[in-house]
C-alpha cells in the first residue's frame, strides 16, 4: 500500500494510524528491526512511535484506541486538512461560563468545544488497509487494499 500511494499520489508516506493488533503484527515482521524513536507531528504533538523504513524514507507507526479494529491508514499530512465548522468557542449551557470545581475553593472550571472536519486535498495521497493480517477468522476473508 504505501508504493501505491507513492506511485499513484507522488507523495511520501508520512504516518501510518493503526490500531493495537496491527502495531502488534507490525512489531512481530520487524522483529530484527524493531525502531521506536521520538516523533513531533503539526500541532505540537509528541510520541515515541514505531518507525517503518518505507525504502527511501521513514514512516511513524501510532496504534491508537479509535482506529477500528485491524485497519491501518496510511497518510501525508500535507494531503489532510482541517475543515473547522464552528470556531472555538466556550460552552454556555446555563447561563454562566465558569463552573466552580466540585472540591470547592478557588478554583473555577470551563469547558470549550468546536466542530470541524478532517478533510483530504488530494485523496490518491492517502490509503488504507482493512482486515490487516491475513485470513479474517469471522469473514474468512483476507485483507484488502484501499488506495484511496
Amino acid at each position: 500500500m504505501i508504493r501505491i500511494v507513492e506511485r499513484r499520489g507522488d507523495v511520501p508516506v508520512e504516518l501510518i494510524l493503526c490500531s493495537d493488533e496491527v502495531q502488534f503484527e507490525l512489531v512481530d515482521l520487524m522483529a530484527n528491526d524493531v525502531l521506536f524513536q521520538p516523533q513531533s507531528f503539526p500541532g505540537g504533538f509528541r510520541a515515541d512511535a514505531l518507525v517503518w523504513n518505507a525504502g527511501n524514507h521513514n514512516a511513524a507507526v501510532l496504534a491508537t484506541r479509535q482506529c477500528p479494529h485491524r485497519r491501518a491508514y496510511l497518510l501525508n499530512l500535507d494531503c489532510v486538512e482541517v475543515m473547522t465548522l464552528v470556531d472555538f468557542e466556550i460552552i454556555e449551557t446555563d447561563g454562566s461560563l465558569l463552573r466552580q470545581d466540585a472540591g470547592g475553593g478557588d478554583v473555577w472550571n470551563w469547558n470549550w468545544r468546536f466542530f470541524a472536519n478532517m478533510a483530504s486535498r488530494q485523496p490518491n495521497g492517502l490509503g488504507k488497509v482493512i482486515r490487516f493480517g491475513g485470513v479474517d477468522e469471522g469473514l474468512g476473508e483476507t485483507g484488502r487494499l484501499y488506495d484511496q
